[in-house]
């Protein structure tokens, strides 16, 4: 896994609102 993507998923789960506006940017990425 990328560092700065573990970042990213500590980021999101301690920011809902960060979450919600990068959910769909994480989802392009993975899928």
């Amino acid at each position: 896994m990328n560092q700065a993507f573990l970042d990213l998923i500590r980021i999101r789960k301690e920011s809902p609102l960060f979450r919600l506006r990068t959910g769909d940017e994480i989802n392009a990425r993975v899928h």
